[in-house]
């Protein structure tokens, strides 16, 4: 995912610079594999990278009103969870 795109997504992060929304997107990148997440690759690392610049000091303005512990849910967050288990589902061992 590029810059620019990640700001097409997500335009609440366009105020933020374009050095954190790099790191943001190369950090978000390091977590994920490309052959697990295939298509959906993108998807994830646009989720990841926006919970990484919310629970930052500077992500105040994407967090709700209230908001007293950012790290501990993220709309964000939550995306990336969905899509990580439609890639990589958990299977039961008994």
């Amino acid at each position: 995912m590029t810059r620019q795109q990640f700001w097409d997504r997500f335009p609440e992060f366009k105020p933020t610079s374009a050095e954190l929304v790099e790191a943001a997107l190369a950090e978000a990148a390091r977590g994920i594999s490309p052959t697990v997440y295939g298509s959906r690759f993108d998807d994830a690392q646009g989720q990841r990278a926006g919970h990484i610049l919310h629970v930052s000091p500077f992500g105040t303005t994407t967090r709700l009103d209230g908001d007293k512990d950012p790290e501990t849910k993220s709309r964000y967050w939550d995306s990336f969870v969905v899509i990580r288990r439609e890639v990589a589902p958990r299977s039961m061992v008994l």
